[in-house]
């Protein structure tokens, strides 16, 4: 029998940012949004706390997260606007890895895709913006 655990939507966030690494600048955008509003459709489980509102296309549990990590020092944010950052080198390193490997083989499975998405959307937009 498989022991579960309730994981937060904090642990959820900085697992999936620990898998992005920190070589691909992000954005607390529409884009972001929808990887885990995409997640929690086509995974829901861990992700499901992630869909945004449905005529909004905004999820609190999202900007809360993201609030929380930056707070904490998990994410660097990178302009005053605060919209664009990185991971830091304490998600990155060996307590984002703590984190993620708290979480069972499937739920490390969906973490990595979900991550694989945002490396994909966010290193298009680089590309596309000349920006690195």
């Amino acid at each position: 029998m498989a022991v579960t655990m309730e994981h937060s939507a904090v642990d959820v966030l900085l697992a999936t940012l620990h898998e992005v690494g920190r070589d691909v600048r992000l954005m607390d955008d529409f884009a972001l949004a929808k990887v885990f509003n995409d997640a929690a459709k086509q995974y829901g489980g861990l992700f499901k706390q992630f869909a945004w509102h449905r005529h909004y296309h905004v999820s609190d549990v999202l900007s809360e997260s993201l609030q929380v990590l930056d707070h904490a020092g998990s994410i660097v944010r990178e302009n005053a606007a605060q919209t664009y950052f990185r991971v830091s080198p304490h998600t990155a390193g060996p307590y984002g890895e703590k984190v993620f490997n708290s979480f069972g083989d499937h739920e490390r499975g969906l973490v990595k895709k979900v991550a694989a998405e945002i490396r994909k959307a966010f290193e298009a937009q680089s590309e596309s913006s000349g920006a690195n």
